[in-house]
């Protein structure tokens, strides 16, 4: 009974079952959406930081950028994130978020599939990382094209190799400068750091043929290098020249050589083809290229190309030589307007003539209209119009309703021109007359499209609706064209400025009437404080606004162009400047990123006016503002007054640093180690008299043991927030505390040390000596043997430790040269031997004191300039090493290099001063001039404009101005200049200096050595 009851339910089931829908589970998702991809550290520490890709919202491609200098990215693990339920492939491989590694060393496509398969999308993922690798490399190697060898570096084969060519293999004879540039951190040769124009690297037989170098960045990420230098084993047949072209200004036109022709495409017509800097290279880096008997060098050599030049390049060996022939290159002519027609027509209208002399610098021409009214018609291309079709050079076209006059030229009384002679349009001040008109022309080398204006109150000229479009802000000073043209209120025959590049505006500094002037001036510009590259920093602009005329005025703003701080182009950020105070100067407080490089940045002040109604506006006032090169300072000499302690002794010494600081007015603060010799580890130093010798008076104690102790030096430069961002260390100074039997000498000396050639001079030796520790000198000589008839005498003791001779005289017919004079002092039952050799000059006399160079002049209002650089070793005009001052760095205005800290000595009989110098100025028509006499008086003494220096000895007479046009480049030798005195003028005029300027301009570099500074009979 049970069974059937049960199968009776079944089927009561069964019947409800069939009558109700079957359940359904959720849909699969039809999104293929990629929404965010990283890249962490955690998953790729080569990176450093978790790295978010960036998309762009319109292509949905993501980028990722700031990856650190030679970072791997060819096995990159991903995070993302998808639409639910999607699937993920790179480059059609499935990948797992956060699990499979992708090759990013070119972009992938990611492509994402919906959960129910039916949509997929690509997205493209960009991974970008610098390569870490060298950019350039080369050794110095005096004598070549800027004293300099490339190397040849491949970052893939991680090489670097060069051959120096034969004739210049003695530089591999000693260690060579290397000098590079490259993307990364720090390199290094073994554990030391080199740098870059200063390391060396010795590839002689005795050194090492080849070194292994390693290339950082950071602790994680380095390539290792091998460099091979070797020397070739012949000099080289190879004469070719391989590229040359021309620059004139900041533009470069390179050359076609075909053969031994090298021939120009047309110039524009603004290139001056008599001065153009020529740039080439050579097949050979060792062979020479000549113009005539003047050697070439490439970047700074200029040729005047007005006729064909011939060029002379010659082998390493002499043994090949070809002469290439430079063609005249030609110039783009200008569309010229040539005549002015100053007949009315029945409707008054008047025209201007135009000759096409290159139709393809024709921007466009308007016409006139049947009915006789002015069509507002800009035609781009004449050339590709029907109508035009015909026009070739040489033709007139006539623009209508348009006139022009220069206000160089003369006037009438109806402003009519008096003279129709040809004119070419050009930047300046033009007079429009009384109708409206249109001027289609070129002004120094920019097009300017279309000009519009009006200056009367005729009403029959109309624009046409139809072709605002075309026109638009083609207009001046309207752009208003969706209405019949509405005159401005400008007066008939006022004169206005057409600036070069200018589409709409009038420049309210240019803006004048023929009866007088009513414009704005802008005076007073100046800035709060410099900041050096590489810092940036707060700088407060300033400027005055001056108003000149009587007609009623308004200044509604003044803005400051800064985008030349910012990296930017010109007119691309205007920050408003503001006259908060009231006072009728207006200031802008900027902040200068870091990032902003050294040089001269001209800034432009915009200034909008309301004058008479008429709004102006002004774009042609500027401000130069200088940015200072990176901090830096040299530590030119650390000394300590006793070097030698004896134990048991509490001995006072002086310490003494001098530092140059460079583009810094002083360093922040100078330190010691003292830690060894009883003191702290951060002894601060003082430069009490602001001289940047910083001293430090401090007693050793007497239970410092024996023994030798280096002592390190830190000098710091604070930035703006106060921490230190410059610090160098200095460890050449080491002192010694001894207990053995010893002699210090010093104080040693042979006066004069410069001897006047054809003077017999008596000359005097001394030295100090002080015995340690049961020492006693038993003999001191002074060994005069260098010079004719000299020999080694016998010092005599004073008693008190000093030891004098005064036997020796120099003959009248001593050579001109250095003389090395030696003083030995003996200690023969403790044999000890100790020795001091000074220099003693035959020649001619110091024109002050230190005129040699010897010694220094500190870095003052007097003495040295920031942009020199100091004193430097080197091999004088003489043969012989001693210091010399350095001049270097960027100069774009006039300045004094140096000027003599002493007076000038007595100049008697003296008819002459003359230096020596070797070295460059980059930038042409800019050289030296001197000063004798006073500095910066009224009474300025005399002025040597020195012209062209070349690689001859000149004389230079004195001017009444000084004058900086000329040249400097002594292609690597030393010249001699003579200064022709005037009789008593050094000795006489108020002041009695000597000072030495450089001219200046945009882009000049001076790199140049100066010595000897004497007097002559």
């Amino acid at each position: 009974m049970k069974r059937f009851l049960y199968l009776g339910l079944a089927a009561i089931l069964l019947i409800g079952l069939s009558g109700c829908p079957s359940p359904v589970g959720p849909s699969a998702s039809t999104a293929a959406d990629l929404t965010s991809i990283s890249l962490p550290v955690s998953l790729n520490p080569q990176l450093g930081e978790d790295l978010v890709g960036t998309q762009n919202p319109v292509t949905g491609a993501f980028v990722f950028s700031a990856l650190p200098t030679g970072a791997s990215i060819d096995a990159l693990i991903p995070t993302f994130t998808v639409s639910a339920g999607a699937s993920v492939k790179a480059d059609g491989s499935a990948v797992t978020s956060g699990v499979t590694p992708v090759d990013f060393t070119a972009p992938v496509t990611f492509t994402v599939t919906a959960e129910d398969g039916s949509t997929a999308k690509d997205y493209t993922v960009t991974v970008t990382a610098p390569e870490l690798g060298f950019t350039s490399f080369s050794i110095a190697v005096a004598g070549l094209p800027g004293d300099t060898m490339p190397l040849n570096f491949n970052n893939d084969a991680l090489t670097i190799t060069g051959e120096v060519p034969y004739t210049f293999r003695t530089a591999l004879d000693s260690p060579v400068v290397v000098s590079f540039a490259n993307n990364g951190d720090a390199v290094f040769e073994g554990v030391n750091e080199l740098t870059s124009g200063t390391s060396t690297l010795d590839f002689s037989a005795a050194g090492q043929p080849s070194w292994s170098i390693e290339l950082r960045n950071g602790d994680v990420i380095s390539k290792t290098y091998t460099v091979s230098v070797t020397a070739a084993a012949s000099a080289s047949t190879e004469a070719g020249l391989s590229e040359f072209s021309v620059t004139y200004g900041t533009e470069t036109f390179p050359g076609t050589i075909a053969g031994t022709e090298v021939t120009f495409p047309l110039l524009p017509v603004y290139v001056d083809i008599n001065a153009l800097t020529v740039n080439f290279t050579m097949a050979h880096v060792a062979a020479t290229l000549v113009d005539g008997a003047t050697p070439l060098a490439s970047g700074t050599s200029v040729l005047d190309l007005g006729a064909d030049k011939i060029l002379t390049a010659t082998a390493e060996d002499g043994s090949t030589a070809l002469s290439y022939t430079v063609r005249k290159p030609d110039n783009t002519p200008a569309l010229a307007i040539v005549a002015f027609d100053s007949a009315d027509d029945a409707d008054n209208l008047k025209w201007i003539e135009v000759k096409v002399i290159d139709k393809t610098r024709v921007t466009g021409v308007a016409r006139l209209v049947a009915t006789g009214e002015y069509e507002n018609t800009l035609i781009p291309d004449f050339t590709a119009l029907p109508i035009w079709a015909s026009v070739v050079d040489g033709d007139v076209i006539r623009v209508w309703d348009a006139y022009a006059l220069k206000t160089s030229d003369t006037v009438k009384s109806d402003n009519s021109p008096a003279v129709w002679d040809q004119l070419n349009l050009e930047a300046g001040k033009y007079n429009l007359g009384e109708k409206y008109g249109a001027l289609f022309i070129e002004i120094g080398g920019t097009p300017v499209n279309y000009v519009a204006y009006s200056v009367g109150t005729n009403s029959t000229w109309k624009t046409k609706t139809s072709q605002t479009t075309a026109v638009d802000n083609k207009l001046w000073p309207s752009t208003a064209l969706d209405t019949a043209y509405t005159p401005v209120a400008y007066t008939a025959g006022c004169y206005y400025q057409l600036a070069a590049g200018f589409t709409h505006g009038v420049s309210a500094a240019a803006w004048e009437r023929a009866t007088g002037q009513e414009f704005w001036t802008l005076s007073g510009a100046a800035a709060s404080r410099q900041v050096n590259a590489g810092t940036g920093g707060d700088v407060t602009f300033s400027v005055t606004p001056v108003y000149s005329g009587t007609g009623t005025h308004s200044m509604t703003s003044i803005a400051l162009d800064v985008s030349p701080l910012l990296g930017q182009s010109s007119n691309t950020t205007n920050e408003p400047m503001a006259d908060l105070d009231v006072d009728g100067t207006y200031t802008l407080d900027f902040n200068i990123p870091s990032t902003v490089t050294a040089g001269y940045k001209s800034l432009r002040f915009r200034t909008e006016t309301v004058v008479n109604g008429v709004t102006l506006l002004d774009t042609a006032t500027t401000y130069g503002y200088t940015v200072l090169g990176a901090k830096d300072f040299t530590i030119d000499a650390v000394a300590v007054d006793n070097a030698l302690i004896l134990w048991g002794v509490a001995t006072p010494v002086n310490f003494s640093v001098d530092v140059t600081p460079i583009n810094i007015e002083a360093v922040d603060s100078v330190s010691m180690d003292l830690t060894a010799l009883g003191g702290a580890a951060d002894e601060a130093l003082a430069d009490a008299d602001l001289d940047d010798t910083w001293t430090l008076a401090y007693e050793i104690p007497g239970t410092v043991a024996a023994g030798t102790y280096p002592i390190t030096v830190t000098v710091t430069v604070l930035g703006e927030n106060g921490v230190s961002d410059l610090v160098k260390t200095d460890a050449s100074l080491s002192m010694v505390v001894t207990d053995q039997p010893t002699m210090l000498l010093s104080n040693a000396s042979v006066t004069p040390d410069l001897v006047v050639v054809g003077n017999a001079t008596l000359l005097a030796a001394s030295v100090d000596i002080m015995a340690v520790n049961g020492a006693a000198p038993d003999s001191v000589t002074v060994d005069y043997s260098a010079f004719d008839g000299g020999s080694v005498v016998a010092m005599t003791d004073g008693g008190s430790g000093t030891w004098t001779d005064s036997s020796f005289t120099v003959s009248d017919t001593q050579a001109a040269g250095s003389y090395t004079v030696t003083i030995t002092a003996t200690d023969s039952i403790n044999s000890l031997t100790e020795t001091e050799q000074l220099v003693v000059k035959v020649g001619n006399e110091l024109a002050f004191a230190n005129s040699d160079m010897e010694a220094d002049m500190h870095n003052t209002s007097y003495g040295l300039k920031p942009t020199t650089s100091g004193y430097e070793s080197v091999t004088g005009h003489d043969g012989t090493t001693s210091r010399a001052l350095h001049v270097y760095g960027t100069n774009t205005s006039t300045a004094f290099i140096f000027t003599s800290a002493v007076p000038l000595n007595a100049q008697g009989t003296y008819t002459k001063i003359s230096f020596w110098v070797k070295g460059a100025i980059t930038v042409v028509d800019k050289t030296l001039s001197i000063q004798v006499g006073s500095v910066g008086s009224s009474a300025p003494g005399q002025l040597f404009p020195c012209g062209v220096i070349g690689a001859s000895d000149k004389t230079v007479v004195s001017a009444t101005n000084h004058s900086y046009t000329g040249s400097l480049n002594t292609e690597g030798n030393w010249v001699k200049i003579t200064l022709d005195l005037i009789t008593g003028t050094a000795t006489t005029t108020a002041g009695n200096t000597i000072a030495f300027k450089v001219g200046g301009a945009t882009g000049l570099t001076c790199d140049f050595y100066i010595d000897d500074i004497v007097y002559e009979e």
